[in-house]
């Protein structure tokens, strides 16, 4: 079993979080953390990491990030990387049918590497 973290700039992983509760339901595999103006990458990071701690029961997590590059999509490579333990991997670009694919294939996939 896969889990997904939707992260993002502003509110733009609750923005997705709506949209894909809307189309695809509410799936118990799945985080959305918000990086809203004022916060810091540490408060960030402990976000990213206290979802990783929720997911720690599945095979591995994809992160969907906003931007490549942006503070959303770098603090999550660095908690990926201090996370030795579970497989992470980090992606950017994410749009809403992304998430709604990803969101279908996880029930079926169990290697973070095929989705």
């Amino acid at each position: 079993m896969i889990g997904i973290v939707v992260t993002g700039h502003g509110l733009f992983a609750e923005g997705i979080q709506s949209s894909a509760v809307m189309i695809a339901g509410v799936n118990e595999n799945a985080r959305y953390v918000c990086f809203k103006e004022g916060m810091g990458t540490e408060e960030l990071a402990a976000d990213l990491n206290a979802a990783f701690a929720e997911l720690g029961h599945c095979d591995g997590i994809v992160v969907l990030s906003d931007l490549p590059g942006g503070s959303p999509f770098r603090t999550a490579a660095e908690c990926a990387f201090a996370n030795p333990n579970q497989k992470i991997v980090v992606l950017s670009g994410t749009n809403l049918p992304m998430v709604i694919t990803a969101l279908s294939m996880i029930a079926f996939e169990d290697d973070v590497d095929a989705l």
